[in-house]
């Protein structure tokens, strides 16, 4: 089996700075998210609270596989515009309004989150000497 020198330096170098910035932009990403819920809902903003509480709900998780951050409707009914609610019998009483699914949704499907993620492997390689 033949060995080079130094790879394993330069995976485990790699490895850390995937890890740091993937976590970085994800964060730009749910601010992005954040923005974009607020921008663009189809809830009736009464008092603007829930769109002002709309933002980043703390900092990322990051597993072997996975990178996850919240976005949240930060006030005591965001969940309930978000998922809807349903009365004893399960008949819908207030219908969802998807706001934060959907902001995500259009970030993902008009390619922002994958370009900032793109910045964050670019980033990684390049403090890990791989460019």
């Amino acid at each position: 089996m033949a060995r080079f020198a130094g790879v394993d330096e330069a995976f485990s170098a790699l490895d850390a700075a995937l890890t740091e910035e993937l976590a970085e932009g994800m964060v730009r990403v749910a601010e992005a998210v954040a923005v974009e819920a607020r921008a663009n809902h189809d809830y009736q903003n009464r008092s603007g609270a829930l769109q002002e509480r709309t933002m980043v709900g703390g900092v990322p998780t990051t597993t072997a596989n996975h990178v996850t951050i919240k976005v949240v409707g930060d006030t005591r009914y965001g969940k309930y515009i978000e998922e809807g609610t349903k009365n004893k019998d399960e008949s819908e009483r207030i219908r969802p309004r998807r706001f934060l699914e959907n902001a995500a949704t259009r970030l993902f499907d008009g390619g922002r989150a994958a370009a900032e993620i793109g910045i964050a492997m670019d980033r990684a390689a390049s403090r890990a000497g791989w460019k």
